[in-house]
């Protein structure tokens, strides 16, 4: 049997970019360039695998018209996808590029409300699609409607039927998932430092939490800033990833790149390769994104370019008192 990945959105949108030459508040500002596409952490990462070469399946929920696009687009890229089909309409989310000072403003919409029965639905959909040692990877925000605890419940479905689990959420959503020991989290520094319910201003203070977190039963904390170095603490200790060097200029899009991350370190992992061959592909895939345009996520040669130039090095887990 082979052994899958499976992406679970539950709040798509369509991911609209725009690039305006300098983004002036209060005023009318000309779009210089504009991309549209399917949207949403899990979707995201189907996407990134696929340009990776490997496959996965799409699921989640797929409101209204614009969820039939996004079903229709996906596929039309070689991805099979899956969705429950619920009422109301997919969000829209809009980034805006400012192309002088290299910045991007985001504007994220709630989404559709939903009924929870929506989620027996796709409980049905994941408990065919699963098989042992595959990877579930949920991500990104609930929809109104839906209770904390969902991606905590299937989480525990997946490890049931010996699946791997990645989630990529904040607030009270992913404080409910840890509970159900997933085997990769990953999060921002803003999201670690909500965890901890404390400032966390040195390495050393991050560190700490996430060897907390991965002593309350979650597999492996990625963190992963936006600037700077990150860290992962495992079973196996703890290191210190570098992200190849991406001058202010070529940034073009940040839309997906933390997803990117995700789907190029689970991509290994399900290959059985090491973790460092993991973490330097799934670094090089996020920074790879941010100098693709608009939703285009990464391109498959980039992140191997960017492989090359991961550093990685193992550090000490600090010791209490």
């Amino acid at each position: 049997m082979t052994r899958p990945i499976v992406t679970v959105t539950l709040n798509p949108a369509i991911d609209q970019t725009m690039l305006v030459e300098q983004l002036v508040v209060g005023e009318a500002n000309r779009v210089t360039e504009s991309q549209s596409g399917p949207g949403g952490k899990g979707i995201n990462v189907s996407r990134v695998l696929q340009e990776l070469g490997t496959a996965s399946t799409a699921t989640g929920f797929a409101p209204g018209p614009a969820g039939r696009r996004i079903e229709l687009e996906l596929s039309a890229t070689g991805i099979s996808v899956d969705f429950v089909r619920t009422t109301g309409e997919t969000r829209t989310n809009l980034t805006i590029v400012d192309s002088k000072y290299h910045v991007a403003t985001t504007i994220h919409n709630a989404g559709p409300d939903t009924d929870a029965s929506s989620i027996e639905a796709l409980r049905e959909k994941l408990a065919a699609l699963s098989a042992p040692d595959g990877w579930l990877v949920i991500g990104g925000s609930l929809p109104p409607g839906l209770e904390p605890d969902v991606y905590a419940t299937l989480v525990r479905d997946a490890h049931g039927a010996q699946m791997r689990t990645a989630v990529d959420t904040e607030g009270e959503p992913l404080r409910a998932a840890l509970s159900a020991n997933p085997n990769l989290v990953r999060v921002s520094p803003p999201v670690l430092e909500w965890l901890a319910e404390d400032d966390l201003e040195t390495e050393e203070e991050q560190l700490a939490a996430m060897v907390r977190l991965h002593e309350s039963g979650v597999g492996m904390v990625l963190l992963t800033p936006r600037e700077g170095t990150g860290l992962v603490v495992n079973a196996e200790g703890a290191w210190r990833t570098t992200p190849p060097t991406v001058p202010t200029a070529t940034v073009i899009s940040e839309v997906g790149w933390t997803d990117a991350t995700v789907a190029g370190t689970i991509e290994v992992l399900l290959r059985g390769g090491d973790l460092e061959a993991a973490l330097r592909r799934g670094i090089a895939a996020g920074r790879a994104t941010i100098v693709t345009p608009g939703t285009m996520l990464c391109e498959a040669a980039t992140v191997t370019a960017f492989e090359e130039q991961v550093r990685l090095e193992r550090i000490d887990i600090p010791t209490a008192g």
